[in-house]
């Protein structure tokens, strides 16, 4: 990063990814700072519920909630010529539900970060809260990372503070979570843009994946230890 910088990166152009809450706290925190993004992409509607009312993202709705331009996707390449034509200089993504083909991540100039809710390379994949939780780790954190076209696996440039698993349920660490990744990617990304961070790869020999939680996860084996079960709640 040292042979380009940005000199006023308040003016960055940055495109934001996300879907559900997760996404939608740290997209509320990057508008109310100085890293409000030109354009948000989320998935589309769904519907919900056993009325399966037709039902927007969480990314949406605080889209439209501060005036936002957004797109629904499920393939960001769809969208290419947008992107090209706002010609951004960061691209932000969290929890937005897909890997990216590598040359929509380097279509920016300071390329795409990626704001991750575990400490890597433990827990890559779609369900690293949950994973944590079921596990009985004792904490757990936010990593940011330059993305590449592998799941969770690009470079580490910044790391949230670790959070103790054991004060919170699962709604209240994703909450806790978000607030922090936002936080750390806010302070993170004026020393990106200025050239001031040195990625530090992942040790891929530690890699542990969490797959994405289906319905079957959670039957209760009541064989299983009280503490066990508690986590599973």
């Amino acid at each position: 990063m040292e042979d380009s910088k940005m000199t006023d990166n308040k003016k960055a152009k940055i495109i934001f990814l996300g879907t559900p809450e997760f996404g939608a706290i740290i997209l509320e925190e990057m508008i109310n700072s100085d890293y409000c993004p030109s354009l948000v992409f989320t998935m589309p509607d769904e519907p919900v519920g056993r009325k399966q009312i037709l039902t927007p993202p969480p990314v949406k709705v605080i889209a439209q909630k501060y005036g936002i331009p957004f797109l629904q996707t499920k393939k960001v390449q769809e969208f290419r010529p947008e992107i090209e034509k706002l010609n951004p200089d960061l691209i932000v993504s969290a929890a937005f539900g897909q890997i990216f083909p590598q040359d929509i991540l380097d279509m920016p100039k300071f390329k795409s970060l990626n704001v991750h809710p575990s400490i890597l390379p433990k827990y890559r994949g779609s369900s690293p809260i949950q994973a944590a939780i079921l596990s009985g780790d004792e904490e757990t954190g936010v990593s940011i990372i330059l993305m590449d076209k592998l799941l969770d696996h690009g470079p580490i440039i910044a790391m949230s503070q670790p959070v103790l698993t054991d004060n919170y349920n699962f709604k209240e660490l994703t909450k806790k979570l978000a607030l922090d990744g936002a936080k750390t990617l806010i302070e993170a990304i004026p020393l990106w843009l200025e050239g001031k961070i040195d990625p530090k790869e992942q040790d891929d020999s530690r890699a542990v994946f969490a797959d994405k939680i289906e319905k079957k996860n959670g039957r209760i084996d009541w064989k299983k230890t009280a503490e066990s079960i508690e986590r599973q709640i």
